[in-house]
């Protein structure tokens, strides 16, 4: 109870009320703290008469519960009490029975039950708390237009478990540390968004572990492939990729892997016109990044969010949540920013069996394939190369083939002999 008052002062008032008016109305208080001194006010020391208090090593808390020293001097047996208030006279020693091992609470628990069957079930002023785990029902079998259900909601104000859809065509940005479970929010983004016909566009170290490659037609790419993830950015601000989603998880490795390929600083100023012109270009997008970058210029314009990882109050305040609000610690347990305030949440993982199908897709959909690193000699070629890694004709005229030692020039022009 003390640290709820400290950290939470404003409940104070509410409690004040339940203990004046809690007995007329049927209701019962109980507080428990290990320090009272400034926690329980004299208001609420007024309207709770009977005190408990175990053995004490100061004896100012003895008084401050009962009024004496006693519960200071109390022998060193667990569970020994001193009473007062019950109504019988000066304070009694007890002994707080033992609630035995973990089968024998379940026990207790258990024929507690079986003596409430039949008993109507009392009021409870709030819903079921979130799931731990959330899956969408069955996917349908073929495309289905409109948001993606993405998250249960918790919404006390309304003594219910809502829900939360996103729209595929709005940029949404995944806040969250290590194990916070933002690689599983954007394979959920990323599916649902799939189902209605729009090809994901995937970068990220964690697609391979997560097996993207089976269900998406479109590409896969992580930040071991600086080449192919640049040239993947460069058609989706050239409108190649209208229609499609852009999938960017965690951010800051693949603007590092950008600058590898193009140059430094080009991977941020690539992210921030992505962030900025995709919109625009009628293409999909969803970024995670860690808690660190919700204040980012980039981040600024990503107004709709999840917050994950972040259930202490400093991790809450670096990624942008209000004073008082944090996450839950479990994976997909979260914080949802729609505009609309502050919402807990749970991320929604995808139904069982929904893997996007190649005949869903209409067109084929653009996929940058990766090169090989080694390639056997094919008749005619003398390199794989471009978008979909097709073997290249033999090129007309000279050819100079430049490269330091040990780079392949040497296997290069044997190539080019062969093709030719």
């Amino acid at each position: 109870f003390a640290t709820l008052a400290s950290e939470h002062p404003d409940v104070l008032d509410a409690l004040v009320r339940v203990a004046a008016q809690g007995r007329s109305l049927g209701i019962h208080l109980v507080l428990a703290t290990q320090r009272p001194q400034g926690a329980v006010t004299p208001s609420i020391r007024a309207n709770t008469t009977l005190r408990v208090c175990l053995r004490v090593l100061d004896p100012a808390d003895s008084r401050d519960v009962l009024g004496h020293e006693d519960a200071a001097r109390l022998d060193r047996v667990p569970g020994r009490v001193l009473v007062a208030g019950a109504g019988d006279g000066a304070p009694r020693p007890a002994q707080a029975p033992w609630a035995g091992r973990e089968q024998d609470v379940a026990l207790a628990v258990r024929e507690i039950a079986a003596a409430a069957r039949g008993r109507a079930r009392p009021f409870r002023p709030w819903a079921e708390p979130l799931p731990a785990v959330v899956r969408r029902p069955a996917a349908p079998s073929g495309i289905r237009r409109g948001p993606v259900l993405l998250t249960l909601t918790d919404l006390p104000e309304e003594q219910r478990l809502g829900r939360w859809s996103w729209d595929p065509a709005a940029p949404l940005l995944v806040l969250g540390s290590s194990r916070s479970g933002r690689s599983s929010a954007l394979e959920s983004a990323a599916q649902g968004a799939a189902l209605r016909g729009r090809v994901p566009q995937l970068c990220g170290a964690a697609w391979e572990s997560l097996g993207a490659a089976a269900w998406t037609p479109g590409t896969v790419v992580g930040p071991r492939d600086p080449r192919r993830l640049a040239r993947l950015w460069r058609l989706a601000l050239d409108g190649v990729l209208a229609g499609d989603l852009l999938v960017l998880d965690d951010a800051e490795s693949l603007v590092v892997a950008v600058d590898e390929q193009l140059g430094p600083g080009e991977g941020q100023a690539m992210l921030d016109a992505l962030v900025r012109t995709l919109p625009s270009l009628a293409t999909g997008l969803v970024v995670s990044a860690s808690l660190g970058a919700a204040t980012t210029r980039w981040a600024s314009r990503l107004p709709t969010r999840l917050v994950l990882g972040a259930p202490e109050a400093a991790q809450a305040s670096v990624a942008g949540l209000p004073r008082g609000v944090t996450t839950g610690r479990r994976p997909g347990a979260g914080v949802l920013l729609d505009g609309s305030g502050a919402t807990a949440c749970q991320v929604v993982l995808p139904g069982r069996g929904e893997r996007l199908l190649g005949d869903l897709c209409g067109a084929a959909p653009l996929r940058l394939e990766p090169l090989p690193l080694t390639a056997p000699p094919t008749t005619g070629a003398w390199a794989l190369g471009g978008d979909d890694a097709t073997p290249l004709p033999a090129p007309t005229g000279s050819v100079l083939v430049v490269g330091p030692r040990g780079s392949g020039r040497s296997t290069t022009l044997a190539a080019l002999a062969r093709a030719r």
